[in-house]
């Protein structure tokens, strides 16, 4: 608690919240006009707060820029090897399949080997779907939902941020008069 000595009246002086003074902008006697700093309560620990909540910001910004630049075109030719790859093993397995249903001699052939190769195309064309619907995704870009979340998540590093320093200004104690 303080007084200022305004010209019209007394004026009693206190803080938002409790701490220890760090530093006296006024001297006795000094003439301190409407809005300026008295005293400031040590902020140390509300200062490195929003250094790191400063950091968050900037993080949570890279994060949007990077899901609004989409996907990086670089990452399509190894999906298109990869479906080719595929492609290409499942051609591999549909020309083995196709030689062993044609034997003429069914005692050279089980069923068991036909199943086999008849598994292993399935599991085959599913490799190449998958690897399909890869290069879809790639070149279908950054989703809108994803985008919007990480423009909520700028927005609430933004507003925390403010917070913190709304809460160390609160520690810069002004003179309400002249």
């Amino acid at each position: 608690s303080g007084l200022v000595e305004a010209s019209s009246q007394n004026i009693a002086v206190g803080t938002p919240v409790a701490g220890i003074i760090a530093e006296v902008m006024v001297t006795v006697g000094a003439d301190v006009k409407a809005g300026d700093a008295l005293f400031r309560i040590d902020s140390r620990e509300l200062e490195a707060e929003q250094l790191l909540k400063q950091s968050r910001v900037e993080t949570a910004k890279r994060q949007l820029e990077r899901l609004r630049a989409g996907t990086r075109p670089e990452l399509i030719p190894p999906a298109e090897a990869r479906l080719a790859e595929a492609s290409a093993a499942l051609k591999d397995l549909e020309d083995q399949l196709n030689f062993w249903e044609k034997v003429q001699d069914r005692r050279a052939v089980t069923e068991e080997e036909l199943a086999r190769k008849r598994n292993a195309v399935g599991t085959s064309r599913t490799r190449v779907e998958q690897a399909r619907a890869e290069i879809a995704l790639l070149k279908a870009g950054t989703w809108a939902p994803d985008i919007a979340i990480a423009e909520a998540e700028v927005a609430a590093a933004e507003s925390d941020l403010a917070r913190t320093r709304t809460e160390v200004e609160r520690r810069t104690v002004r003179a309400p008069l002249g």
